[in-house]
């Protein structure tokens, strides 16, 4: 994970002086591996929807950099930051098999589950797990993200309600 994080310290801003990189990347991961698919199994997550099998417009950026394009899971879904989408590996696999599947022919998108961050609420997230750390960092998270996309200005303070 050090590798990943030394450069990306650069693109990282942090609304909060208690942040660091290795504690954003050890909350994404468990977010991303843990959480989410916990909130699919549960029905409190996701819906189903057309995605892309290319990669989207911000996936060059400093912030589809900065998240990455695949989630480590096994688990089939996709999951929307702000426009930037991310890929399961279970996802990849799905894609994969159907384009063997059609022998050359053309797929453009495949139906899956996918959950927008955005509709993400903090009832949601207690009432998916009891994890003390995804419940209190959450609003943490989130504000950077939205900074990070752009959507808010460097003087920002507190979190979001």
């Amino acid at each position: 994970m050090s590798k990943i994080i030394a450069p990306l310290k650069s693109h990282l801003a942090y609304p909060f002086h208690n942040t660091t990189p290795e504690l954003f990347f050890k909350y994404l991961h468990i977010f991303e591996t843990k959480f989410i698919p916990e909130g699919l199994r549960k029905g409190t997550l996701g819906k189903s929807w057309l995605i892309s099998i290319r990669d989207g417009k911000l996936s060059g950026t400093a912030f589809g950099q900065l998240l990455g394009s695949t989630v480590d899971s096994v688990s089939l879904f996709a999951l929307d930051y702000y426009g930037h989408i991310k890929k399961s590996k279970g996802l990849i696999l799905y894609i994969n098999s159907k384009l063997i599947a059609l022998k050359g022919r053309q797929l453009k998108k495949v139906e899956a589950p996918i959950v927008h961050f955005a509709s993400i609420t903090i009832e949601d997230i207690s009432e998916i797990t009891e994890d003390p750390l995804i419940i209190t960092k959450f609003s943490e998270f989130k504000q950077i993200l939205l900074k990070n996309r752009g959507y808010l200005k460097n003087d920002c303070k507190g979190s979001i309600k």
